[in-house]
This record gives structure tokens, sequence and C-alpha cells, in this order.
């Protein structure tokens, strides 16, 4: 039976916690990491009655989208909502996920979703990380085993850049070195100056896939010691960061944008600035609230923002930018969490882990 660490670590993999916003809490919340999981449940948000599908579906583990908590806890009472929550949860022995901006910033996060959805090509992050830099490695191989070496590290997350992976350089050239007293050498002798037909491979990879790369590297080398190098590069790793932006394969009107939103993500209404026939072809996309992300939009001459959560000021600022608007809402833009995060443990752990989509997630609002 899988444990709560291998799944999470599994998700943490592509979306390393490090890619969460400096304000949110992204994460292992509450439980045991070294606890056993048969079946999880994904959710957009926790609250009781996610408790409670939990428990009906015999769930050890709940992923979200949204953290049960943001802020520092100071006290845990059954008086208090998020308490009685807290309380719960560790009675029942559920342990609670949230993958969150980290998921989001992901290239393959819930704005990239939303822009595939819509039709959009040459997507790119609308507001690039700057805190994702990448790592050279060089490392020395014997030529029988650079197949080895190079096929660990590609599986590791080396060598890829944009949409290539396995990339790398190679030199051939000569490693020399000496067994000492205590040396267990797969080549050579102790004491016996040795030279070896070897080859330089070198490959980037982000610095938050370097441990990984490092131990796979080890462990596929065949020498005990393998001489390997590391240099810090200024190259930022694509893709990563919030919203995206992209370009449709023919310009359509805001209005034809918006019908083809409500259809496809079952939407009532929707809040629409910019005259309904304006032509646009450049789209942003945030997911959740993308207010923030108004003027980086319009810099990049994006026509149109389509996000959620957007107030009164927001809707004059963009005006004045000459940034047309679509307001999906906040949960319309995020519960398509559900089905990602399925799709990739699924593609992971296959039969190995049941997975349940949760469907008490809902609007938490009517409009009368």
């Amino acid at each position: 039976m899988l444990t709560v660490r291998q799944i999470t670590k599994s998700i943490e993999k592509d979306t390393p916690l490090s890619w969460a916003e400096e304000w949110d809490n992204c994460g292992l919340i509450v439980g045991d990491a070294d606890s056993q999981v048969a079946r999880v449940l994904v959710a957009l948000d926790i609250d009781l009655e996610i408790l409670d599908e939990a428990v009906a579906h015999n769930c050890q583990l709940i992923i979200a989208h949204h953290p049960p908590l943001f802020s520092p806890v100071r006290k845990i009472t059954a008086h208090d909502p998020q308490g009685r929550l807290l309380i719960r949860a560790i009675r029942q022995q559920l342990n609670l996920y949230a993958a969150h901006t980290n998921f989001d910033s992901a290239p393959f996060g819930l704005s990239t979703h939303l822009a595939k959805l819509i039709g959009l090509k040459n997507i790119s992050a609308l507001s690039r990380r700057k805190d994702s830099p990448y790592v050279k490695m060089v490392v020395f191989v014997p030529r029988p085993q650079l197949d080895a070496v190079f096929g660990a590290l590609s599986a590791a997350g080396a060598g890829r850049i944009d949409n290539y992976d396995s990339c790398c350089f190679r030199v051939n050239g000569q490693g020399a070195f000496r067994p000492l007293s205590g040396a267990s050498p797969c080549i050579g002798e102790i004491g016996k100056l040795e030279v070896v037909d070897e080859v330089r491979l070198e490959m980037i990879l982000p610095e938050s896939k370097l441990a990984r790369a490092v131990q796979a590297m080890k462990q596929a080398h065949p020498y005990e010691a393998p001489a390997f190098d590391l240099y810090p590069l200024l190259n930022e790793e694509p893709g990563v960061g919030l919203g995206r932006i992209g370009m449709l394969e023919k310009p359509l009107s805001i209005a034809e944008i918006a019908g083809g939103l409500k259809s496809q993500l079952n939407i009532d209404w929707l809040k629409v600035t910019g005259a309904p026939g304006r032509v646009v072809e450049k789209i942003a996309v945030v997911s959740g609230s993308g207010a923030s992300l108004i003027a980086e939009a319009a810099q990049q001459n994006a026509q149109l923002l389509i996000t959620g959560d957007l107030k009164y000021h927001d809707y004059q600022k963009a005006a004045a930018l000459n940034l047309s608007l679509i307001d999906i809402g906040h949960y319309h833009s995020e519960i398509i969490f559900i089905e990602c995060v399925a799709a990739v443990l699924s593609n992971i752990w296959g039969d190995k882990l049941k997975i349940v989509k949760s469907d008490s997630n809902r609007l938490p609002y009517k409009y009368i």
C-alpha cells in the first residue's frame, strides 16, 4: 500500500512546493506522511461535508486546491468552524494536503487548462517566477555506461528546454584517478594510476529538481565516487508562473468567447467589460483571482483577460488600459482542479491507487 509521502511527493515532482507564493500554505497540512493510503479524495475545498464524503468513500487522504489553513492558528477548539474541521480530520485520521499556487504555477496548471479550453496556441506564462533558476550539471562517465547515466538524468528532469527534452552536450576525453586504501573501485587497482576513456556529459535542469537528479546520477554511475560539477545559471525555468497568455487561431468576438465559456464551464452568466462585439486574438487567462495581473496582461498586449473575483475598481483599471475582461468567477475557473489532479494521479499510480472525485464542492452562493 502507498503512503501519504509517496503520493504527495509524486505530485511535487512536477509542482514543487518552492513554486508556491510566499503567502500561501501548500503541502501536507494535517496528517502523518508515513500513514498508508489506499483511496484518495480530490476536491477543490475542504469543509465538513468533504470530510464526510472522504469517510463515506473510505479515503485516507484528501488532496484539495485550497488549503484549509492560511494563517497561523493560536487556538483549535470545537467552538470555531476551523477548529471543528481540524479536530474532526484528526479524529477520523484523515490526511489533508493542499496543492495551490504551486499547482497554479506549473506548466500544466489550471490556467493552462483554461487556455487550451478556449483554443489558445503558443501558450506561455503570463507572470514568470523570478526564483526558478537553472543549474548545469557536468558529469564524467566511462563510455560504456554513458547511456545509463544519460537516461537516469533525463528521467529525473534534466535536459528539458522548452518543448525539447533529452538535451545534452557530450565531449570525449580521458579521466585519471588512483584508488587509495579503503576504496572499492569498479575500474583499476589500489595504489595504481588508472586512465579511462570518458565522456563529459553536460545537461541543464531546474534547481528544484537538482537533488533528485544528483541521486539518480549516482545510482546509475558505475564509479564509487563519480566526478561531477554544478554551475548556477541565470536561465529561468520556462513555463513556470501564474496565468497564461496565448493567441487564438482566428480572432473571435468577446461575445463569442463568453458564450463558449458559459457552455464549457456550465456557467449561467458572466461579467464582461468592453464592447461584446470587440474582436480579440491575444488573450490572457488567470485561474482564481487574477486582478493583480491586469497590468501585466495589458503590458504584454493582451486584448482580453479571463479570470475571476474582479472588483469594481478592477474593471475601471482594465478599461483605462484598453483591456477587456470576462469574469468567470473563482469557483468555475478552479473546479477543473479535480479532473486535473485525478488525471495526474491516475497517470502516475494507475491501479495502485483508488481515486475518488468529490461531488460535494459547489458554488457557495446563489443569485436570486
